[in-house]
């Protein structure tokens, strides 16, 4: 329940495997439907800020101007050092489940 709502008052009376069900058809349907969004982003040539390696190391983060951070997906790239905060242009290679894979781009 959402506070400042009128159910935030009411009774849970949702079962927790009612709940779970629930929120998976609904993961379902965004990971198709960003599926079917960046699939169409494939060979697109986008702007990107690098927000700075990769957690797990392997490359680097960015993101879109239409992409906030900790919220949307995020494209990720490989190259030279990047710069974090640093704008560059990519061009999109080939997706994940939800997020974008690039290169920088060759002018």
């Amino acid at each position: 329940h959402e506070e400042d709502t009128r159910a935030f008052a009411s009774a849970d009376d949702v079962p927790a495997a009612v709940k779970e069900e629930r929120r998976a058809e609904l993961m379902a349907i965004q990971k198709r439907v960003i599926g079917e969004r960046n699939a169409e982003l494939v060979g697109a040539d986008l702007r990107v800020l690098v927000d700075g390696r990769a957690p797990d190391g392997a490359g680097y983060v960015a993101r879109t101007t239409a992409d906030a951070p900790e919220v949307d997906c995020v494209l990720r790239l490989d190259g030279p050092d990047l710069e974090a905060g640093r704008m560059i242009d990519v061009r999109v290679t080939g997706t994940t489940d939800y997020d974008l894979l690039a290169e920088p781009a060759t002018n």
